[in-house]
């Protein structure tokens, strides 16, 4: 058994402190003789703040038994020692995740793909280590340790946790120190791996609370590991992934050596060997093929069982086919007795109607599945009213969920988050979409709530965004208190971060009828416009994370982090409403 025991020695994000990072691993090296070492999170810094130490890094010396695991985000590797760690890097964001990863992406993408996942899944049965960058969700569950912060976990990684059932789980998010205690696998009889895991995430290198940012641990290969051995663990609790086990096993056959598994999709995807030999079965099968059905001009090869949907012949594709012609010029002659749906005038189909645009635009709105659920809207019961601070004819104020400043984040003169949302009553994706006679008193409303209210506190200045998208679920504008004379930063923060994901700004207002945009007021009244593509995908907490950069507090760029309790929230909303109270119109 001593020979199957390796010494792992693993580190948070080093943040580009290479040196630190070299130093510790020498001195407890000296003492432990580790096997390996990892390094999670973040290890290049975000910007190079040293470059003379690079040089000397580069410059140095590097070992042969130094490795970087791999170009790719995802990977699965085996020591020499026979362990299996596999690693996920990067972000989850929902309305990415599907997307198809580019290989020039590759290597510089930082958020997770769907592709990655299905990968991963194929390759890291039986892992020892699994490495991730999110949490998963539900870690807390069965669990009497809290960590310093909360962490919102993904479903994702739980997912993936609760089926390759690692020895541990390491996640850096959050740069704090959390050692959950261990929680028990189902176990599956049919292989020889542990049914216990352990969770822990590590603070970064230099983080100011000086949480534990390094672990070391003895760790035997999941085929040499006493199982008996498990039953002896006090402190372990109950699976906190209970529900995505029973999905697992549901979905997955586990036992099936040719079937492969794609984790969104309950379905067998062949490997080349299988597709070549199915393929070549059905070629026998089912296509025997006559030269008299061949295209003469395409010389294209036609099965007996081929019908033309257009003629009902069987000599030729339907792309080949002689009417086809004769049937899209047809097409331009618009029988007298057709009227369009949309306007209600002959003279055209539908689909070349003027008014088409508008209309499907009005008809999107007017059919979101999801309106009683909106979060926005003031007839769902689920509504947050104590956030609610007034209401106007056309829009109201709110304060939002998880709050981007804090009393601690802004100037003494404002003892509280003064993070505010103004949200139009109806429920809309952009101000075009409101009823014309509504929409001058809808501009007017939110142009004068809440402004004055900011300008005359004592060294406050506010920055404002509104995100109008046609394709969005309910418009509102959010006003962020900031210190006076950030305008530059704030101007330079959003062009700079904004051309890293080829968000190109233009230093002007909105047109006339324009939508699809992300529109940015700076402190000193000046505005800044993305015009947004509405067949691409546009991040809409860009503007909270980049404000978030320029304000110093990173870790508040997801509102989810922020969540206060409830008797936090109604505080804050009666400091807003009695600051307030002289600038309500509505009183």
């Amino acid at each position: 058994m001593t020979q199957n025991i390796s010494k792992a020695l693993v580190f948070g994000s080093s943040d580009g402190e290479f040196k630190k990072i070299f130093e510790k691993t020498y001195n407890l090296n000296k003492k432990h003789n580790f096997d390996f070492l990892l390094c999670i999170g973040d290890f290049l810094p975000e910007f190079n703040t040293n470059d003379s130490e690079i040089i000397d890094l580069i410059e140095g010396k590097i070992h042969s038994n130094h490795f970087i695991l791999s170009s790719r985000k995802s990977e699965t590797i085996t020591t020499s020692k026979g362990i299996k760690i596999s690693y996920l890097g990067g972000m989850y964001k929902e309305d990415i995740f599907s997307y198809e990863m580019s290989q020039q992406n590759a290597k510089t993408e930082q958020y997770i793909y769907k592709s990655e996942i299905d990968y991963i899944m194929k390759k890291g049965k039986d892992t020892d280590i699994l490495v991730t960058y999110e949490w998963p969700k539900d870690i807390y569950k069965f669990s009497s340790k809290k960590s310093s912060k909360f962490i919102s976990g993904i479903e994702l990684i739980a997912k993936i946790t609760s089926y390759i059932q690692p020895k541990y789980h390491f996640s850096s998010k959050g740069s704090i120190f959390y050692e959950r205690e261990p929680y028990k696998n189902t176990f599956n009889k049919n292989k020889q791996k542990t049914n216990i895991t352990r969770f822990i995430s590590l603070a970064s290198l230099s983080n100011p609370n000086k949480e534990k940012s390094s672990y070391a641990f003895n760790i035997t290969t999941s085929n040499s590991y006493d199982i008996l051995n498990t039953s002896n663990i006090s402190n372990a609790t109950e699976n906190p992934f209970i529900q995505e086990i029973n999905t697992n096993f549901k979905e997955i056959n586990h036992n099936s050596e040719k079937s492969e598994y794609s984790f969104f999709c309950n379905k067998k995807i062949f490997s080349n060997n299988q597709r070549q030999e199915h393929d070549s079965k059905s070629h026998v099968e089912s296509y025997e093929y006559i030269n008299e059905g061949k295209n003469k001009e395409t010389n294209t090869r036609i099965s007996k069982t081929y019908v033309c949907h257009i003629c009902n012949k069987t000599n030729h594709l339907i792309y080949n086919c002689p009417e086809l012609k004769t049937k899209k010029s047809n097409k331009n002659n618009i029988p007298s007795n057709y009227t369009c749906k949309i306007c209600s005038q002959k003279g055209h189909w539908i689909q070349n109607c003027p008014q088409k645009k508008n209309y499907n635009f009005q008809k999107t709105i007017n059919n979101y599945p999801d309106l009683k659920f909106c979060f926005f809207c003031l007839s769902n019961p689920k509504i947050a009213r104590h956030l609610i601070i007034s209401i106007g004819l056309e829009v109201y104020l709110a304060l939002p969920k998880g709050p981007l400043t804090t009393s601690s984040t802004n100037p003494s003169t404002l003892q509280f988050p003064g993070h505010i949302l103004i949200i139009p009553i109806a429920h809309v994706p952009t101000i075009n979409a409101v009823e014309k006679i509504n929409r001058d008193e809808t501009k007017k409303e939110m142009e004068r709530q809440a402004i004055k209210f900011f300008i005359s506190l004592l060294m406050i200045e506010d920055i404002e965004y509104l995100l109008a998208k046609s394709t969005g679920i309910h418009l509102h504008w959010q006003i962020i208190p900031v210190k006076k004379d950030f305008t530059d930063k704030l101007e330079n923060a959003f062009i700079s971060y904004g051309n890293e994901k080829h968000y190109s700004f233009e230093k002007r207002d909105i047109e006339k009828e324009e939508e699809n945009y992300l529109r940015v007021w700076l402190p000193n009244e000046s505005i800044l416009v993305h015009k947004i593509n509405p067949q691409k995908c546009f991040d809409s907490q860009f503007p909270r994370y980049v404000i978030s950069q320029v304000l110093g507090i990173e870790e508040r760029k997801d509102w989810k982090n922020c969540v206060q309790t409830n008797e936090e929230e109604c505080q804050d909303a009666a400091q807003f409403k009695k600051h307030f109270k002289n600038f309500d119109f509505t009183i």
